[in-house]
């Protein structure tokens, strides 16, 4: 399985406005991109970086530049995609999730791209959360894959289609936050990873979601 960074979800309340958008995405980036300004209509990566509070890794931010224009209209998310520089929209398609319901995920996820998924979550069962991922570890000066049960470091749920929690559900592991997800409607976006079941001579990988950001639906 793929070393596994452990990170916490970021709530998403997506811009209702071009204006509000704008002035969100527009920023000029931090102060060490000296070639990106602030209020000139060109929305950069890395002023969406800046908007979603991501320094690192460019995947994720747009994981939020998506969910984040969900409240907007048809023409408006357009305005906003066409204010993209050239090479922010080279990026944008290279990293654009792919929306997909919680029950087809399993079988259409690729492993390390990007996807965005509706529905009900429920805590995973004990099997689930007693499968393997490799965190790195360092052993004297030498960095060191090691298989951990992923419920010691991580919240594991099972994400179903519908409230009666029948369909075939996607997984999401992310890190342990203080609060508990409640079985309201939810989206989620991140990335496709991978862990495995059971022993080395009996063992399953299955691919599951690590969100890093979420939308509730449901008040």
């Amino acid at each position: 399985p793929p070393l596994l960074e452990v990170r916490g979800m970021n709530q998403v309340d997506p811009y209702r406005t071009l204006g509000e958008a704008m002035s969100s995405l527009d920023n000029g980036g931090r102060f060490f991109n000296l070639f990106t300004t602030a209020g000139d209509d060109v929305v950069t990566a890395a002023e969406i970086s800046k908007a979603a509070g991501i320094l690192g890794s460019e995947q994720t931010a747009f994981v939020y530049f998506t969910m984040a224009l969900r409240g907007l209209s048809d023409s408006d998310r357009m305005h906003v995609l066409e204010s993209l520089d050239e090479s922010t929209r080279r990026s944008h398609d290279k990293h654009q999730a792919t929306e997909v319901s919680a029950s087809t995920f399993e079988a259409h996820a690729v492993e390390a791209r990007s996807y965005i998924i509706e529905g009900h979550p429920k805590r995973a069962s004990d099997e689930v959360r007693s499968a393997t991922i490799l965190f790195p570890m360092m052993i004297g000066n030498v960095m060191t894959m090691m298989p951990m049960p992923v419920s010691e470091s991580c919240q594991v749920y099972e994400v179903h289609d519908g409230p009666q929690q029948v369909s075939k559900p996607c997984l999401i592991v992310f890190a342990r936050q203080e609060t508990t997800l409640s079985s309201q409607k939810m989206r989620f976006g991140g990335i496709a990873k991978t862990m495995t079941f059971g022993a080395a001579a009996d063992s399953r990988t299955t691919v599951y979601l690590e969100p890093s950001h979420f939308t509730p639906l449901e008040s």
